[in-house]
């Protein structure tokens, strides 16, 4: 006798190519029973989101915050032109006072009066060094 393998496969039966007979399927009859309508409750809609209006509130405030710092920064800037112009100015006008004192004066006149005076030419003078030791 043929002997045959010791592990064998189970052959479960297939339709093939063949088409089923499809059978009605009968709706399945159940017991329904009518529960009370639910009431809805009347809770609160919102229908717009807090959080998104809160952020929108600070973006316009930081905004208007903002406005309100680049106007001051042209203020100050105007200002520091208008000082500008001012000290340059103030130089000029320097400049013509220290030629109008130059000219007032004259130096011939000073050194007579100085004369007069009992003064003497610092080169004339003679200097003399003083050492002064700490005890």
């Amino acid at each position: 006798m043929a002997q045959y393998p010791s592990v064998q496969y189970v052959r479960f039966y297939t339709d093939g190519s063949a088409a089923r007979k499809l059978e009605p399927v009968a709706p399945l009859k159940r017991n329904t029973l009518r529960l009370p309508a639910q009431k809805k409750s009347k809770g609160k809609a919102i229908y717009v989101d807090p959080v998104a209006i809160l952020s929108m509130a600070v973006a316009v405030c930081l905004l208007i915050v903002m406005a309100i710092g680049v106007g001051k920064y042209y203020a100050v800037r105007a200002e520091a032109d208008d000082m500008a112009s001012y000290v340059h100015y103030l130089q000029q006008e320097n400049q013509r006072l220290t030629q109008e004192y130059a000219q007032s004066y004259d130096l011939n006149e000073i050194k007579q009066t100085a004369k007069a005076l009992g003064m003497v030419p610092a080169e004339q003078i003679g200097s003399t060094p003083i050492d002064v030791s700490i005890p």
